[in-house]
């Protein structure tokens, strides 16, 4: 595990830009949840004033610190123009918009580099319980606020109800405590902070932001993620084409994973 010091100085300048959208969005929130303002989009998720002054933060600070070429892909205002090399920043300004217009304490900021197909820089901050996670490369850090450990035998299936799929988990894993959960973000966060020992995702509108950062934090904890195929996800555009995402804690768990999921075993 790393320290913040030890990252490059444009790496913390863009910290620092994650932790002022925290702040950011939790002064905005009362304001949000007393108007009852939002926007519905045409995919019926909503926008709030919060998500685009976020959002604006984060991209001033990537034109002033990131290095060019760049291009972003953000989930409110899609792909700004992409040169032809450079590295692809995804930047979800506000996730969990719905649950932050009511009030909860559930939402975060999502913040990842990638360069050819490879994570390289990673933030996912709860601006709400100052838990905050980095990746750089495969390196990783925690703000103290996040208790890390050895991971658990808990396995989450996120947006998942079946019950055959459920039952294989926890035979192929020798009876682990198999949970229902509804946050992919927070699955994948708590996976690479050690609290579960993976992690079963169900693609369901996710778009490249909901997913670039987080599984970037699992793979530089020392942990697994692939598609419903096996292969790697392909972080290259906004759109996720995958059907699942399989995340463990070591590649013997995930395989354990892929395999409930497909009906199949896998070698280590």
């Amino acid at each position: 595990m790393m320290g913040a010091l030890e990252l490059e100085s444009r790496y913390r300048a863009l910290l620092d830009a994650v932790a002022c959208s925290g702040v950011l969005l939790k002064r905005r929130q009362q304001s949000i949840v007393s108007s009852n303002s939002f926007i519905t989009k045409a995919d019926n998720s909503i926008v709030t004033t919060a998500d685009l002054e976020s959002q604006t933060l984060l991209v001033d600070a990537l034109v002033q610190f990131a290095p060019s070429p760049f291009s972003i892909i953000s989930e409110e205002e899609g792909e700004f123009a992409r040169p032809t090399e450079g590295s692809l920043w995804f930047l979800d300004p506000l996730d969990g918009t719905a649950h932050y217009a009511k009030g909860r304490l559930d939402y975060a900021i999502l913040l990842s580099e990638w360069r050819d197909r490879r994570p390289v820089f990673s933030v996912v901050h709860y601006p709400a319980t100052g838990e905050l996670g980095w990746a750089h490369e495969a390196m990783i850090g925690f703000e103290s606020s996040v208790v890390t450990g050895t991971p658990s035998v808990l396995t989450q299936l996120c947006y998942i109800s079946d019950e055959n799929l459920r039952s294989d988990v926890q035979r192929r894993t020798g009876g682990a405590c198999v949970q229902d959960a509804t946050e992919s973000t927070r699955a994948l966060f708590d996976l690479a902070a050690g609290k579960l020992s993976g992690a079963v995702i169900q693609v369901c509108g996710h778009g490249a932001w909901d997913l670039a950062a987080s599984t970037h934090l699992v793979l530089a904890s020392g942990g697994f993620v692939c598609d419903e195929s096996g292969a790697a996800l392909d972080m290259n555009d906004p759109t996720v084409t995958c059907k699942f995402v399989v995340a463990a804690r070591d590649r013997a768990m995930g395989l354990l994973l892929l395999g409930a999921l497909n009906g199949k075993s896998y070698a280590g």
